[in-house]
């Protein structure tokens, strides 16, 4: 094909067309380059169980050898007094996760906790405040081993009293490596 007509009419000839194998591969790169992650809790999340649960919202699919920074920020409240949240994570088989978590409950003290690399993911808990003015942030590296999945986040009420996770609790994760 020596020509083409686009929708507006323009017809375009092989000279003026970038090469198949030089459109693919920038088309590729940039892909790989500007792999992000945009996640929003659209509506609250209830749960009196205290087993462990992956969150509805807040989880991205990895493939195979990927490092990917991630960056929540978790909001909650909580219905029976002293409940505090569990929050874990799960990943592909073998994965290698470093991330860092500051937590402050309404009233409270900031308290901060830390996930090191090469170890298995411990639960975290939190602030006891039964206000609104619950929140986490959890920040850093999640690096995935030779199998491809899904990196979740978990959680759960350390009692068993109803604790929601509210709407507008966030996600933001991008590919560090393809």
């Amino acid at each position: 094909m020596s020509t083409w007509t686009d929708p507006a009419g323009k017809v375009w000839t092989v000279g003026e067309l970038a090469a198949a194998t030089t459109m693919n591969t920038y088309v590729r790169d940039n892909e790989n380059a500007t792999m992000h992650r945009y996640l929003t809790k659209p509506s609250d999340e209830s749960s009196s169980s205290t087993t462990l649960h992956n969150d509805l919202h807040l989880s991205f699919a990895v493939a195979a050898n990927d490092v990917w920074m991630a960056y929540y920020v978790l909001r909650w409240t909580e219905a029976g007094g002293g409940t505090d949240l569990k929050v874990a994570f799960t990943g592909p088989t073998s994965y290698d996760p470093t991330l860092n978590c500051a937590v402050r409950g309404d009233g409270s003290a900031t308290q901060h906790a830390q996930w090191v690399q090469g170890t298995t993911f411990q639960t975290l808990y939190t602030v006891t405040s039964s206000s609104d003015g619950n929140y986490a942030v959890i920040s850093g590296f999640f690096r995935i081993s030779s199998t491809a999945g899904t990196v979740a986040l978990q959680w759960a009420p350390d009692l068993a009293n109803p604790l929601i996770m509210k709407a507008g609790s966030s996600l933001v994760a991008q590919r560090m490596s393809p």
